[in-house]
């Protein structure tokens, strides 16, 4: 009787189990959030962009940035105060307070379909919406160093409601820059899903 070795079919075995373990790692290393990294600028030669977070060749927000100059009082200069707003395409969102401004927030700030009191999901209808001026050297909502800060958005994608963020922040140089530059930003692909501020795709280590 031919004798019958089962070490090449254990090997196999264990190879097969490997190969499922490395395939089961690395689906669940990965994550519904798509993250996207800038840096775009802005500034006087390029004070317009337009950002689609989802790539589907249709923009979804627009930003823009430019000084505005106040009426001088006799015997003083003007006053010079640059700004940062935003347009939303296809009645897509930002996250306002409860006087209708845009509402700048911190890194782990969950964005999602339940608000915190005060706060909702609008937008304003034909026209451009501030999301900050400058105060001297400092953008008022912006924190840490450099200052940074995230705008929470809703948007329309295939039909259906998707959350994100974008981050601005205001590089450190040497004058300092006037205007933030939006650093990056992510959205949940999965409809009617929260995302934190800063979230990004989950990573096999």
């Amino acid at each position: 009787m031919k004798a019958f070795s089962l070490s090449p079919i254990l090997g196999w075995c264990a190879l097969a189990l490997a190969a499922a373990l490395a395939l089961a790692n690395n689906c669940a290393a990965d994550s519904s959030v798509v993250y996207r990294q800038g840096p775009i600028v802005l500034n006087e030669t390029s004070p317009t962009t337009d950002l689609d977070l989802d790539q589907d060749g249709v923009a979804d927000f627009r930003f823009s940035v430019g000084i505005l100059a106040g009426l001088p009082s006799p015997g003083a200069p003007s006053t010079l105060t640059p700004y940062l707003d935003s347009f939303a395409f296809n009645r897509n969102d930002y996250l306002l307070n409860a006087e209708g401004r845009i509402v700048l927030k911190e890194a782990g700030f969950k964005f999602g379909p339940s608000n915190k009191a005060g706060e909702n999901w609008a937008h304003r209808d034909s026209e451009a919406q501030a999301i900050a001026y400058a105060s001297g050297n400092t953008w008022p909502g912006f924190s840490g160093k450099p200052p940074e800060a995230y705008l929470g958005v809703r948007f329309l994608s295939n039909g259906a409601v998707h959350y994100g963020w974008i981050r601005f922040v205001v590089p450190q140089t040497n004058p300092p820059s006037t205007f933030p530059v939006i650093a990056d930003w992510a959205y949940e692909s999965r409809p009617n899903t929260a995302i934190r501020a800063g979230e990004r795709p989950n990573k096999a280590k």
